[in-house]
């Protein structure tokens, strides 16, 4: 479908579906209420559902073999894109490899990154204070006489903190400080989520 029709929005079994065979099907989530799993739904139901995603997938085959053939770019399908498929199926079952090493030490450096930007901020405001905290942080940026009029009771945005920073020298390195800490973040989910040098 993507090949034949690379400007959908979808190309969900659903939307496929209806676009090309006119046929409404429901989606494995129209099966399940809020908080329930596969493991809720009646047997009978799961196997029904199976078999209609099944015969919908077949049904399809046939009129997208023949648009791929109408377009003659069937051969690029299955070289091409069948071959990416392939390769992504490998990655998601065999895992990507990673190096946690390398990953660690660049988390390290942007630790250290944030140390000294944290140590910045607390020396420019002239005490020391949380800057991950969004409490402490809305009430160190009430006491920055030319910030008292823009900080309000609610919660102090990232966006709202970019705007600041452009005038603020401290609101600039806690954007800066910010930004570090989610490449950190980041890091920290990448590497928490490697078994055995793959992701």
């Amino acid at each position: 479908a993507y090949d034949c029709h690379g400007e959908w929005p979808f190309f969900n079994l659903q939307y496929v579906t209806k676009r090309l065979l006119g046929k409404q099907i429901e989606s494995y989530s129209d099966l399940m209420d809020d908080g329930s799993s596969f493991l809720d739904v009646p047997f009978r139901e799961m196997v029904n559902h199976g078999c209609q995603d099944a015969d919908m997938t077949f049904r399809l085959y046939r009129v997208l073999l023949a648009q791929l053939e109408e377009r003659d770019i069937t051969r690029q399908f299955l070289n091409e894109t069948m071959g990416l498929l392939h390769r992504l199926a490998t990655l998601e079952f065999d895992g990507i490899a990673v190096d946690v090493g390398g990953i660690e030490e660049i988390r390290q450096r942007f630790v250290e990154q944030a140390t000294r930007l944290r140590a910045e901020i607390c020396k420019m405001v002239g005490k020391p204070f949380d800057c991950e905290s969004e409490q402490e942080l809305s009430e160190m940026l009430r006491e920055v006489p030319s910030l008292r009029g823009y900080i309000g009771p609610r919660k102090v945005t990232l966006s709202k903190l970019e705007q600041l920073a452009i005038t603020e020298p401290v609101v600039r390195l806690i954007v800066e400080f910010k930004r570090v800490r989610r490449k950190v973040a980041r890091l920290e989910s990448v590497s928490g989520a490697a078994r055995g040098g793959k992701i």
